[in-house]
Order: structure tokens, then C-alpha cells, then sequence
């Protein structure tokens, strides 16, 4: 499961394109770029493209039935689920973009099990899978010193959720959302809502 979300500019100066992986879906400001194991559902110009599995909760709040297709629920989710509440329907290790006419959202699963990192700078303005697949020079930004240390103090541990050793990259939080925007970057953060 590998994708890179690019502002255009970046995307056409980069050199060599990741072979690995193809052109998903572009647009004026962005390009979204990601591995072939991939569920996409498009409806009235907006889209959702899901990297990774899920099921469906049983008893969710929305109704919707376990056992379907990623297909069906995907749609279902497009066209009638808040992307603020996919976490409290689907259950899995996910990752999926949400395109609009606002921009993109990186939405992931509740427990942000897979690592997106992101970097706004001098003109970057990206987020991936894996760090090295972040279109600038990693250690421009210089290092995260407390990343660093933790990460070497806890044997085999790396740095906290939302931090990386370079100081100019850093990772979706758990109940974050990554918001693409013509302005930059943004962070929505999902209240916690305790089970009742």
C-alpha cells in the first residue's frame, strides 16, 4: 500500500517518477499517485480511493450490513456518511482519500494504524506512505532532536506518533484528518466520543 500526494508544481519537476507507482488522479493543484491495490468509487465529481482493507462494524450507527463488497460500502459511504464518521463504520488497517471540490482529505482508519507523513516546505507541499517517497531533500529541514532521542533511548522504539527525525516532516495524529487545500496544508481532529 503505497501512494504520494503531490501539490502539481512539485510533481512535474520531480525526477525520475516512482516506477512502482501510477498516476491515480490529477487535477489543477494536485496529483495523487499510489500502488495498484487500490478500491476507488466516483460520484457527481467527487471520489473516495481506499489504500488497505476494512470491514464493516456490526451494530454501526449508520445501518450499514456486514458482509457487503469494499465496492458497495465505499459508495455507500460517499454518498451518504459524513467523512468524519467513517471510522465509526468501518474497522481496519485503511487509508483513503476523499477528493472534492475543496481539495483532498487523507481519512484513516480510528486507530491510525498506517504511518501517512506529510511536509509543507519551501514549495512542498506532499504526503505519503513512506517518507521516502516525500519529493524534497529530508534533511534540509534538519533533525528532530527529540524524536531522535527517543527513538534511540527506547531500544527499538521510534519517535512518537505524530513526530519523525526530521523536523520538517511529520505524521497524521490518531482521529486526524490531513486536509489538502488550495491555501496548504490543514489538521481536522475527530472529537473523542466515549462508548455510550
Amino acid at each position: 500500500m503505497k501512494f504520494r500526494i503531490t501539490n502539481k508544481e512539485v510533481f512535474e519537476e520531480m525526477s525520475p517518477k516512482d516506477n512502482e507507482l501510477n498516476i491515480l488522479y490529477s487535477d489543477n493543484n494536485y496529483y495523487v499517485e499510489g500502488s495498484k491495490d487500490i478500491t476507488r468509487v466516483d460520484n457527481n465529481g467527487r471520489s473516495l480511493i481506499c489504500f488497505g482493507d476494512f470491514s464493516v462494524i456490526k451494530n454501526n450507527k449508520l445501518g450499514i450490513k456486514g458482509g457487503l463488497d469494499k465496492y458497495y460500502v465505499l459508495r455507500y459511504l460517499l454518498d451518504n456518511v459524513d467523512p468524519l464518521e467513517y471510522h465509526s463504520c468501518i474497522h481496519g488497517r485503511f487509508v483513503i482519500l476523499s477528493i472534492h471540490e475543496q481539495g483532498i482529505d487523507v481519512i484513516q482508519d480510528a486507530y491510525s494504524r498506517t504511518d501517512v507523513y506529510y511536509t509543507s516546505m519551501n514549495g512542498v507541499i506532499s504526503a505519503a506512505s513512506e517518507v521516502a517517497l516525500l519529493p524534497m531533500d529530508k534533511k534540509s529541514g534538519g533533525y528532530n532532536q527529540t524524536a531522535l532521542s527517543h527513538m534511540l533511548t527506547y531500544y527499538g522504539n521510534r519517535p512518537a506518533k505524530k513526530q519523525t527525525i526530521y523536523n520538517e516532516i511529520k505524521r497524521i495524529g490518531v482521529k486526524e484528518i490531513l486536509e489538502f487545500r488550495p491555501a496548504g496544508l490543514g489538521i481536522k481532529t475527530i472529537e473523542f466520543q466515549p462508548i455510550s
